[in-house]
Parts: C-alpha cells; structure tokens; sequence
C-alpha cells in the first residue's frame, strides 16, 4: 500500500511538491529532497497534505503523475511545484536481496561524512514533528518488526569508538541543560515502566565492583558511579542547575572531565 502527499508553504499556502511512499512517516521526512525543496523550507517553513493513503502503489504513482501536471514544475516554467521529474518512477516498497544489500555495506564501509554534511542533515531534521495520528500509524506499521541490531554482538573495536565518541566535551548533551517543561516530558513518558533491574540479583563480581566505585570516590568531588549503567557520571552545578557531562568507564575518567569543566565554567 501507498500514500500521495503534497507539501504546502507556510507563506502562502500554495503546493511546492507533490511525492508519494510506501508509509505515511515519508511525507513528513526531509531527508533525499533537492536543494530547491530545503530552500523553500528553510526560508517559510511548510505543512503536509495526505492527498490519499492504503491505495495500490501502481494507483499511488498515476496519482502523483496527474497532480505534478497539474501543478507543474518551476524547473520548465509550469507551475510552483520544485519535483525535478513528472513522477511515477522509483521502486516504491522495493526489499533489497541479502545479498544486495552486503553490496551497499561494503561499498560504504570507511566513508566519513565531512562536517558541512553532518550539519546539513542535522538541520533538515531540526524541529521535525508529527501529528499524533501520525504518530500512531507508524507505531502500528512498526509492531511486530525485528530490530536490526537483536541478536547481534558488536565487536571490542566498535564498542571502544562508542564509548570514545560519548566521553566528555565529545557527548551530544556535554554542557546542555533541560528545561522544567522537557523534564516533566520525560518524567511523565516513563511513569508505568519498569526498572530494567526489577527483579534481577547482582552477582558477587559486580557487587565488589560497585562498592570498589564507592571507595574510590570516597573524599573526592565531582561524580557519582550509576549502580544501573555501572558508569562514573560526572556532574556540576552552575547557578542551580546540574550540568550533565557524559558517563564513563573509570573514576579516573570522571574525575577528569569532571576538572575541565570547572575550568570552562569557573575559571
């Protein structure tokens, strides 16, 4: 099955693109669309249309065709719309083979995306929301499914880089505080769950590891050890608010992060 969507400016309410998906998630994704489309985004902003939806993918692509011809393209002088083709191709809801997709592993193993890609996409994703409704709908498409990372083992290698890119001034929340309103959110979102730990024992191994923590951190200010994660967290307050400075394997580790940042905030 298939939806038609169509993208409106926020300015003047005129459709500026027409696309189709296999799921309703594809028409609020602003990820794979042309320069002309982000400018247009970027500068006023946009609000999507479902024109149809649970209609045959062939249906869905004679749709899409019909309506860039009615709307037609800016790249040849026709209309507003900035789709770059007059529709109905593309392979919608096509599974690649196993083998296939080993191809696509291997030939973009090793790539690094510069810096000015990392922000771009960063920024198309920026603000991103969805209605509720939406919200349910790729809820129930997504029950049932497997994740692609269940049953798999990372190896040390990939593991250490993890753990590497998280540590100090390199985690994505390094010096970030949450409003009251987000802490609520939060709070709220978790209030029925369980503790991961309910129920569980710890053995005596991890037990001599824990109290070990204790002792290092023993007349030392700075961190605390997560009997959860198992992880040395650093904290600071600034005015009277804690900022989070990441998590780490060692007290050693903590501490340190723990005398940068009382550099960059009291010195």
């Amino acid at each position: 099955m298939a939806i038609v969507y169509e993208h409106l400016r926020n300015d003047t309410n005129e459709v500026f693109y027409v696309g189709i998906g296999a799921q309703e998630n594809r028409a609020f994704d602003k990820r794979s669309r042309n320069k002309h489309w982000y400018n247009i985004v970027n500068k006023v902003g946009y609000t999507v249309n479902i024109v149809y939806e649970n209609i045959e993918h062939n249906e869905a692509k004679k749709i899409e065709i019909l309506l860039i011809k009615k709307y037609g393209r800016k790249d040849l002088g026709l209309g507003n719309l900035v789709n770059m083709t007059d529709g109905g191709e593309g392979a919608l809801g096509l599974i690649r083979s196993e083998e296939t997709r080993q191809k696509m592993s291997e030939a973009n193993k090793g790539k690094i995306r510069s810096e000015e890609t990392r922000q771009k996409i960063g920024k198309t994703s920026k603000g991103r929301t969805h209605k509720k409704e939406s919200k349910q709908k790729i809820s129930e498409a997504n029950k049932g499914m497997v994740g692609w990372l269940k049953g798999k083992t990372m190896p040390e290698e990939t593991r250490k880089k993890i753990s590497e890119s998280l540590k100090g001034e390199k985690h994505h929340a390094f010096g970030k505080t949450f409003s009251e309103e987000i802490r609520k959110k939060i709070s709220e979102s978790k209030k029925g769950i369980p503790s991961p730990n309910k129920g569980k024992t710890r053995s005596e191994e991890d037990r001599q590891k824990i109290i070990k923590g204790s002792k290092c951190r023993k007349g030392v200010k700075g961190y605390y050890f997560n009997k959860s994660t198992k992880k040395y967290i650093p904290k600071i307050l600034v005015g009277e608010k804690k900022i989070y400075l990441g998590s780490f394997d060692t007290p050693e580790e903590a501490a340190e992060a723990y005398q940068k940042a009382r550099l960059i905030y009291f010195v």
